[in-house]
């Protein structure tokens, strides 16, 4: 994302964390304190080398515009127009806990269910994104399980008990750690997809120094997604690592975060930190 007025300070690479390393063991404590140590400077840090991820990342990823735009044009998806003339295109789901689990894209099904009356069937694109898409999740799900753990385990005694106190009908009153919290929350799933206007379809006369989405600080405790790709209408161009991703960290300096192909999933902690 462009940010209006940005005066550049420098760029950075995010700490990166194998996902070997984040095995809880007899050396997950709070003296070797991998993540904390990675997420005190600006709260990220990247997870590398998880297995075979990349081409689930790809598969699915590169799929999802083509799987969208297959959908009346784009029209039968939930659509937000930025200032700057970006249009995101999205599907959401979520997992939901205490044994119930993923749950499924609901505008997909909804779409796929009425192609079904009409004896047709999603296109390519979107039975490829389908191929991946169970695969993709579960990994994600796993990555995010270790992450919380192994947080979890370097905070030790630091975090209070209970961390978390419930009232809801659930069954599960106090969380003591990060792991129960997110083990025991709902996690929100977005696959999103930004295509650029044409000039003079912009809002509010944009420009290309017009921010994207703004800074913006999210409400959970911490989100991880996997950094973006320019998927070109040309299929036989090769596909490319987005950039434009920028952050600001405690000192309110703004950085552009530089990330490769080795940074499979970054995980970014949220709002929710500052109500421990």
């Amino acid at each position: 994302m462009a940010v209006q007025g940005l005066v550049f300070v420098h760029s950075e690479s995010p700490a990166r964390i194998s996902f070997n390393s984040l095995g809880v063991g007899d050396t997950a404590t709070s003296s070797n304190s991998i993540l904390l140590d990675s997420l005190t400077s600006d709260g990220l840090v990247s997870i590398t080398n998880i297995p075979s991820f990349q081409q689930k990342k790809i598969g699915l990823m590169s799929n999802l515009q083509a799987c969208i735009m297959s959908m009346n044009n784009g029209d039968d998806v939930p659509t937000q127009v930025f200032d700057d003339g970006t249009i995101r295109r999205s599907f959401a789901t979520s997992t939901l806990p205490n044994g119930v689990g993923p749950q499924s894209i609901k505008t997909l099904d909804e779409y796929e269910q009425a192609l079904r009356g009409s004896n047709s069937e999603l296109s390519p694109s979107c039975q490829h994104f389908n191929d991946h898409l169970a695969s993709f999740r579960s990994t994600v799900d796993l990555v995010t399980r270790k992450f919380a753990e192994r947080l979890s385990v370097e905070m030790g005694t630091s975090l209070p008990k209970p961390l978390l106190s419930s009232s809801s009908n659930d069954g599960h009153g106090n969380y003591d750690d990060i792991k129960e919290i997110v083990e025991g929350g709902t996690q929100l799933e977005h696959f999103h997809s930004y295509q650029k206007q044409e000039e003079g379809n912009k809002k509010n006369g944009g420009d290309d120094e017009t921010a994207t989405i703004d800074f913006h600080t999210d409400q959970g405790f911490f989100i991880a997604f996997t950094p973006g790709l320019i998927i070109s209408s040309d299929t036989s161009q090769d596909i490319e690592l987005s950039d434009g991703f920028y952050i600001q960290d405690s000192n309110g300096d703004k950085m552009l975060m530089e990330f490769t192909s080795d940074d499979d999933l970054v995980f970014m902690l949220g709002d929710g930190v500052n109500q421990l």
